[in-house]
């Protein structure tokens, strides 16, 4: 049997939208008799939650099972999530291009804690990582380098080419490791 992780930033009992639907989609699509499906997600309820420690509820349980997929949260470290973010949006013009580059990929979404100890504890064979947030893919392809045997990256880009994190030299090594890219075409 196969172990398959997606790996979102939210999932059921999240309200979701967008590319989230496509992972609960493909999670609950899969043939079970063939995949171990699991999901690897967040334990906030909305993006506004991952720069704010102190608002919104969290999603208490972390490991469930709903629809016949295993559900794993992890939490988010806010602190790093928040800095980030008020460095890009009032003090981005004092930083170096470098670290410019660096804290503009942090602040696109959390930093997952407990991820790469997921990842390498359960030794899933694929990994499927959804386009966004950019900075949990960085993990992700951090987190599966020591698995052995190498587990297989997907990684899927459906995003908005115009954004300026998307042309980062960080999202570059995540394609680079991925073993598989993607592409969801539309009609």
């Amino acid at each position: 049997m196969t172990k398959i992780a997606f790996i979102t930033p939210f999932y059921l009992p999240a309200r979701l939208s967008g590319s989230n639907i496509v992972v609960q989609q493909l999670a609950e699509g899969l043939d079970k008799s063939n995949f171990e499906v699991c999901v690897v997600s967040g334990e906030y309820l909305n993006t506004r939650q991952w720069y704010l420690p102190f608002f919104g509820p969290k999603i208490q349980e972390k490991f469930s099972i709903i629809n016949g997929v295993k559900i794993y949260r992890v939490g988010c470290f806010q602190i790093a999530s928040l800095l980030a973010l008020v460095l890009i949006r009032y003090f981005k013009f004092l930083l170096p291009k470098k670290l410019h580059q660096k804290v503009l990929f942090l602040h696109s979404g959390p930093y997952f804690r407990g991820l790469a100890r997921i990842l390498q504890r359960e030794k899933f064979d694929i990994v499927y990582s959804s386009p966004f947030p950019l900075y949990f893919n960085w993990q992700v392809a951090q987190g599966i380098k020591r698995n052995s045997p190498r587990t297989k990256l997907i990684f899927r880009p459906d995003f908005h080419a115009e954004v300026e994190e998307f042309s980062s030299p960080e999202l570059q090594k995540v394609f680079d490791s991925a073993d598989f890219i993607h592409i969801a075409l539309g009609p």
